[in-house]
């Protein structure tokens, strides 16, 4: 059976994992960017899916 899959429910899922995650978007002057897991460790993998 074929899932449908909106673009709401999308964003939902990857609003509610980054939020899991602590990400963080930061400006640096006109531009910003994602902190996507503040506390990561080196070598960790993270995976937002």
């Amino acid at each position: 059976m074929i899932k449908a899959i909106s673009l709401r429910g999308v964003l939902e899922d990857l609003k509610r994992r980054l939020e899991e995650l602590g990400a963080k978007r930061v400006w640096v002057g006109d531009k910003w960017y994602w902190i996507l897991k503040p506390d990561i460790k080196f070598g960790e993998v993270v995976e937002i899916e």
